[in-house]
C-alpha cells in the first residue's frame, strides 16, 4: 500500500530535524553532546518512498558485520509495520532457518540461533530488503548488544584481511579474502597517492547495502581518508574523499566504525586528528564528506587514536573511545563519561560474557550500566599490559584478551591471548592461554615494530583469527584459531611484500596499533 502524503511529510519532517540536529550539534562542540534521533527506538514512524510510491523496507540494526552478544538478537527495520524477518545460511538465502513474525518494526528469535555468521532481510507483500550479516556468540551473555566490525568486504561470511603497505613504490592495500590464505597473491589492489595505506580500517555499512566498506587514510599533514564501498567483488570504485575540516594533522591516523550514532540504519565513520576526532554520518549515498561532530581526547590522551563501536553500558547503543576519553551514546547524542581518562586502552568486547563491553588497558575494566567501572578490574596480569580483544579464539562465547608480556616474564613470546571467563581473575596462572610468536618481535633480541589484532572468523571455522605484522620487514602473519584453552595458535603462511607492508590492518575495533 502506497504511503499518503501525511507519512510522507512526517517522514521528510523527521530526517531534516535529525539532520539539522546532528549538524548543529557538532560546530564547534567537543564534547560531541549533539542530539540524535534514534530511529530503532521511533521505528521510524514512515519509510521513504521508493520509485513506484511503495515504501522501502530495510533493516536497521544490529548493523551489517557487527558481532552479537546474545543469541536471540532483536532485529530492528522500518517501516514499523507487520514483517517477516528471514534468517539465512547464506548471502543470497537459499538457505532459510528461521522466518520471524516482525512487527512495529521489531522482531526476535524464540529459540537461540546458531553460532557463527548468520545473514537476515526484511520481506513484505510488497518489498525485500537487502541482506545483512550478524556474528551471532558460542554462548548467550543475556546482554542485546552489538560490537565490533568484521572486515568482510565481499560479503561471503569471511573476514578479510586488507593490509596498508604505504611505502614508497608501492602506496597500496592489499585485499585478501578469506579462506584464500594459501596464496601469497591478493584477490585486490587499490592504489593511491603519497602514503596511501598509512592506516586502513573497516567502515562499517556506510550505505545499507549489506557490505562492509573499507576506509584508507593516506598523505601527510593534515591526511586524507578516502572511503571504499564494500560489494560481491571486494571494496572499490572511486571512493569517497573526505574533508579534514579544522584538523591539521593526523587525520585519518587510527578510525574506525562508530556503530551508528544517530539510529538511522547506515554505519558512521570515526576519524582520529590531532586536534579532535570526527564523526562523518553515513547515508543511502554512502558518507557524507563533511562531519557532523567532533569529539576530544581525554586529558593527555591523543585524539588521533581511536575505537569503535563497543556498547559498555548495554543500552543498544554503540560507544567510542577518542584517545583516552569514553563516549557514551544515548538518545540525547555522545557524551563522554565522567572520570574516564586513560590514554593508553583498548576495547575488549566482552571478556567475562554478562552482556556489558569491557575495556583493556594495564588490567580489563568490566562494563555496567553507567558505562566502563575504572574502580574493577576483570583481568590482571603481573608484569603484562592487556591490549584488547582477540576476539573469540576459541568459540566458548567469551571474548579473548592479547596481552604483551615485559622482559621479567621470563619467555620468548612476548604476547598471549588469554581466554575470556566469567569473574575475577587477579593473579598470575588464573586464565588459560597461548602464545603468540611473531618472528623479530621477541624476548631473544627482536625489537621489530609489530602488529597484532583479531580479525574475526577468516578460515571458517566458526573461532575468531588473528593477524600481525612487522612493517619494517614487510612480513605478515595468520595466526589460525586456538579450538582450545590448551591448543597452540600456528602461524600461516607468511606474506613477504615491500618494507613498509602491515603498517596497519583492519581488526574488529579498527585501525590496529602497534604493539607496546
Amino acid at each position: 500500500m502506497a504511503m499518503n502524503d501525511g507519512g510522507r511529510h512526517l517522514w521528510v519532517w523527521a530526517t531534516s530535524v535529525m539532520a539539522l540536529g546532528l549538524v548543529a550539534g557538532g560546530c564547534g562542540d567537543d564534547q560531541g553532546s549533539a542530539p540524535a534521533v534514534d530511529a530503532r527506538a521511533s521505528a521510524t514512524a514512515a519509510a521513504a518512498p521508493a520509485a513506484n510510491g511503495r515504501p522501502t523496507v530495510r533493516p536497521l540494526a544490529p548493523l551489517s558485520g557487527s558481532m552479537s552478544g546474545s543469541r536471540q538478537p532483536t532485529f530492528h527495520y522500518t517501516p514499523a509495520h507487520k514483517a517477516t524477518v528471514d534468517i539465512c545460511d547464506d548471502r543470497a538465502c537459499a538457505h532459510i532457518v528461521a522466518e520471524l513474525a516482525g512487527d512495529q518494526g521489531v522482531a526476535q528469535p524464540a529459540t537461540p540461533l546458531r553460532a557463527g555468521v548468520l545473514f537476515w532481510r526484511v520481506v513484505t507483500n510488497q518489498a525485500t530488503s537487502a541482506v545483512w550479516q550478524l556474528t551471532i556468540p558460542g554462548r548467550d551473555t543475556g546482554g542485546d548488544i552489538a560490537w565490533g566490525v568484521v572486515p568482510d568486504f565481499n560479503g561471503d561470511g569471511l573476514a578479510d584481511v586488507a593490509v596498508g603497505s604505504p611505502g614508497e613504490g608501492s602506496q597500496s592495500v592489499f585485499v585478501f579474502n578469506g579462506a584464500s590464505f594459501l596464496g601469497v597473491t591478493p584477490e585486490e589492489t587499490l592504489t593511491g597517492g603519497a602514503l596511501f595505506g598509512e592506516a586502513v580500517a573497516s567502515a562499517g555499512d556506510v550505505n545499507g547495502d549489506g557490505f562492509v566498506d573499507l576506509a584508507v587514510a593516506s598523505g601527510s599533514s593534515p591526511g586524507s581518508v578516502t572511503v571504499f564501498l564494500g560489494g560481491p567483488a571486494g571494496p572499490g570504485g572511486a571512493g569517497t574523499v573526505l574533508s579534514p575540516g579544522d584538523v591539521t594533522s593526523g587525520f585519518g591516523a587510527t578510525m574506525a566504525s562508530a556503530g551508528d550514532v544517530n539510529g538511522d540504519g547506515y554505519a558512521d565513520l570515526l576519524v582520529g586528528g590531532v586536534e579532535h576526532a570526527q564523526v562523518f554520518l553515513g547515508g543511502p549515498a554512502g558518507l557524507a564528506t563533511t562531519a557532523a561532530l567532533t569529539l576530544a581526547g581525554g586529558g593527555t590522551g591523543d585524539a588521533s587514536v581511536v575505537q569503535g563501536p563497543s556498547d559498555v553500558d548495554a543500552d543498544g547503543r554503540p560507544d567510542l573511545y577518542v584517545g583516552g576519553a569514553l563516549y557514551l551514546s544515548s538518545a540525547g547524542g555522545l557524551a563522554a563519561e565522567p572520570g574516564f581518562n586513560i590514554a593508553l586502552g583498548s576495547f575488549a568486547g566482552d571478556e567475562n560474557g554478562d552482556g556489558f563491553g569491557d575495556f583493556a588497558s594495564f588490567r580489563v575494566f568490566p562494563g555496567s550500566p553507567e558505562g566502563i567501572d575504572t574502580s574493577g578490574d576483570l583481568f590482571i596480569q603481573a608484569g603484562e599490559i592487556a591490549l584488547g580483544t582477540a576476539g573469540d579464539a576459541n568459540g566458548d562465547g567469551f571474548s579473548d584478551i592479547i596481552s604483551s608480556l615485559s622482559s621479567i616474564e621470563g619467555v620468548t613470546d612476548r604476547q598471549r591471548v588469554y581466554f575470556g571467563a566469567p569473574g575475577f581473575c587477579g593473579s598470575n596462572g588464573c586464565r588459560p592461554f597461548v602464545g603468540i610468536p611473531i618472528p623479530g618481535h621477541d624476548f631473544n633480541g627482536g625489537n621489530l615494530t609489530a602488529f597484532l589484532g583479531s580479525v574475526g572468523d577468516a578460515n571458517g571455522d566458526g573461532l575468531d583469527d588473528l593477524v600481525a605484522a612487522t612493517p619494517d620487514t614487510g612480513q605478515g602473519y595468520f595466526y589460525g584459531s586456538v579450538a582450545g584453552s590448551g591448543a597452540e595458535a600456528f602461524a600461516s603462511p607468511t606474506w613477504s611484500f615491500p618494507t613498509g607492508f602491515g603498517s596497519s590492518f583492519a581488526a574488529l575495533f579498527g585501525s590496529v596499533r602497534p604493539l607496546q
